[in-house]
């Protein structure tokens, strides 16, 4: 939270090199920015948007994994 781009999409792509194939990766931004971006670019590093929610105190979650059978 209060990262400003690029910040929370590295920390993603980080996470997200550190799961297995069909694992799944939890970012919680108060960005706007990153909720366009990061579904974005998930089709050019082996990951997948599986969605995106906005809680109560107005930050979003937005929910991504690796996609299965993609190279570790």
């Amino acid at each position: 939270e209060g990262d400003g781009c690029p910040k929370p999409q590295l920390l993603t792509l980080k996470a997200l090199s550190l799961v297995g194939p069909g694992e799944g990766v939890e970012l919680v931004t108060d960005n706007p920015a990153a909720v366009e971006t990061i579904p974005a670019m998930m089709h050019s590093v082996d990951g997948e948007h599986v969605g995106t929610i906005q809680d109560e105190q107005g930050h979003w979650r937005v929910y991504v994994r690796r996609v299965p059978g993609a190279e570790q």
